[in-house]
């Protein structure tokens, strides 16, 4: 009885080994948007690496198959986006990279008068870099 009962387990796990991939699905391999590596106070995103302020959050706007884009979020709302971009884009500032790609950057400030997000927003501006 205990041998049948094992070859009938044997038998289901071998009927279930199909079902498992051979190799990670494709889904795994293609994720979305450029990979970045967010540490405390850097982000390196291959194309750019830039320093923010401490308590700031960082999120990954980007689209699938799109250039890459980060919001920087300070504790007050306030908010600087950047946005890699490749070629001259007419009627906007772009910061140029020595690696040829450029950053547009935009600076939303809740406050307007603030002027610790002013000089936190312009430090984290000067520390963009390829």
């Amino acid at each position: 009885m205990r041998r049948a009962l094992f070859v009938c387990a044997l038998l289901m796990l071998a009927g279930c080994s199909a079902l498992l991939p051979a190799r990670p699905p494709p889904q795994l391999a293609n994720t979305p948007g450029a990979p970045i590596v967010v540490s405390e106070g850097s982000v390196d995103a291959g194309v750019f690496r830039v320093d923010y302020p401490p308590a700031w959050r960082v999120v990954k706007l980007n689209e699938a198959g799109g250039g890459l884009h980060l919001a920087f979020i300070a504790p007050d709302s306030s908010r600087i986006t950047l946005a890699q971009v490749a070629g001259d884009t007419a009627g906007e500032e772009i910061l140029r990279l020595d690696n040829g790609w450029g950053v547009k950057v935009t600076i939303e400030s809740a406050d307007t008068d603030s002027a610790h997000f002013s000089r936190q927003a312009q430090a984290l501006v000067m520390s963009i870099r390829s």
